[in-house]
């Protein structure tokens, strides 16, 4: 007898449970009323209708009713707060999804920006002085043939190395020396590649092993790098460079690129012209880092990454 009813009980709870989960409150409530009221008339039939035991049996039955009808709220409203939780996560997950792209579109664009600089710096300048030295050698073609020869081997020795230039650009664009190399290493290269260049006297304090960097500081650490010693090289007319990097505290890195250059003034470093500065300074916002540049005419230029 006990079972029975054990098993009937089951099967009450079951069904109130599975009712609150898929159509809410209002149909639950039902349920616990029509459970009631069947309870009621079952006992009714069996006992009689006038019987004390049957009218007994009524405040047993409206209590459970209040049980059932209290379970099935408690579902409910789990099943509600679920249900919101979903939509919020679904709506997080849409909004990160669209800041990624938008993260991915800006990096592109940043990207292909430093390509028009780069293409800038190199093919344009070259190509513009071969065309004025090959106009000059038109003009004196015939009347100095001497000075039209010197000027021409100039035109050709400005090709080479404009040439020379493009390649390095495009081999840099190509290149992946994080991954291959390391921070440490990539940066060393960079800057002994930039002095042999320019003809500087290279001072680099760089860590061999660099830990507790993601994958983005790195590569902002670098690109910095990459574009501050370029600066140097194209237009420092420097003697020295000194690049380093180092570990302030736990958590905060330190990049700085200074040489011993005529040095530019730093409060005009917004203005047009100077978008290798601005794309520099936009690379740390986005690590929420900072770039410090202290430089004046004739005093050379101090670039300082912080993450």
């Amino acid at each position: 007898m006990n079972d029975n009813r054990n098993t009937i009980l089951a099967v009450i709870l079951s069904g109130i449970v599975l009712i609150a989960w898929q159509y809410g409150m209002a149909h639950a409530l039902l349920y616990s009323i029509g459970i009631t009221a069947l309870s009621v008339a079952m006992n009714a039939w069996v006992i009689g209708w006038a019987s004390p035991t049957a009218v007994g049996a009524v405040p047993l039955a409206v209590g459970g009713s209040i049980t059932l009808a209290l379970v099935g709220y408690v579902v409910a409203r789990l099943v509600t707060a679920q249900r919101e939780q979903r939509v919020k996560l679904a709506e997080a997950n849409e909004k990160l999804a669209n800041y990624a792209a938008t993260v991915d579109q800006l990096a592109t664009s940043r990207e292909r920006n430093r390509l028009a600089r780069e293409l800038h710096d190199t093919l344009s300048h070259t190509l513009s002085s071969l065309a004025v030295q090959l106009e000059a050698v038109d003009s004196v073609w015939t009347e100095a043939p001497d000075q039209a020869h010197s000027l021409l081997i100039k035109s050709i020795a400005n090709t080479r190395g404009g040439l020379a230039e493009s390649r390095r650009a495009l081999h840099a664009l190509r290149a992946s020396p994080l991954e291959d190399l390391g921070l440490g290493l990539a940066l060393r290269n960079l800057a002994e590649s930039a002095a042999k260049r320019a003809g500087l006297a290279l001072t680099a304090d760089l860590p061999k092993q660099i830990e507790g960097l993601s994958p983005e500081a790195e590569q902002c650490i670098f690109r910095v790098a990459q574009e501050a010693l370029e600066n140097v090289v194209r237009h420092a007319h420097a003697q020295e460079i000194r690049v380093a990097l180092c570990q302030q505290t736990a958590g905060q890195w330190q990049l700085v690129v200074e040489d011993s250059g005529r040095g530019f003034d730093a409060s005009k470093v917004m203005e047009e012209g100077y978008y290798g500065l601005k794309g520099m300074r936009e690379r740390a916002a986005m690590l929420d880092g900072r770039l410090e540049i202290d430089s004046q005419p004739a005093s050379g230029t101090r670039i300082r990454l912080i993450l």
